[in-house]
């Protein structure tokens, strides 16, 4: 009885894996394809580029101002 229930406990784990392994798999892809890839899409329809990955050779810095003193110095202590 012993090695009975030793390899039913062994095999009960490998079906959970794989079943695991499974469910995750279909929830990623269901998760990508459904938010992650129209996204994308509408992105690349609009020539949209939320990343700026171009080098330009000129360029002495990366750095964007933040031109921060458009609003009064009250506005950035109460910001919620």
């Amino acid at each position: 009885m012993k090695h009975f229930f030793s390899g039913f406990y062994k095999g009960m784990g490998m079906l959970g894996h794989t079943i695991s392994y499974l469910i995750n798999s279909l929830i990623l892809s269901l998760v990508y394809f459904i938010a992650i890839g129209p996204t994308v899409f509408i992105a690349r329809l609009r020539k949209k580029h939320f990343l700026d990955l171009k080098l330009h050779r000129e360029a002495k810095t990366y750095w964007i101002d933040l031109n921060l003193g458009k609003k009064p110095i009250e506005k950035y202590y109460r910001q919620f």
